[in-house]
């Protein structure tokens, strides 16, 4: 095993890059946080939304406030 000096394998254009990457996934996590009220929703209610966006992280950040609101509206017809 050899001897890690701290520096990394990327080119400065390459870490600033993933970084920015970084800060869009921490705002999107954040964004669709936010558009989540507290104690409304099972964790089984968020994963079956989740799963419908499995491969579109982004469309999951953009529609939740809109399923947030359809699961309010449809809860009461359902009786829960």
């Amino acid at each position: 095993m050899g001897f890690n000096s701290g520096k990394s394998s990327f080119d400065d254009s390459e870490l600033d890059a993933k970084r920015k990457s970084i800060d869009n996934m921490r705002e999107a996590a954040d964004k669709f946080a936010l558009g989540i009220p507290e104690d409304n929703f099972s964790m089984a209610e968020l994963q079956s939304y989740l799963l419908q966006w499995k491969g579109d992280p982004t469309g999951a950040v953009c529609g939740i406030s809109a399923w947030v609101e359809t699961e309010r509206e449809e809860k009461p017809k359902k009786g829960l």
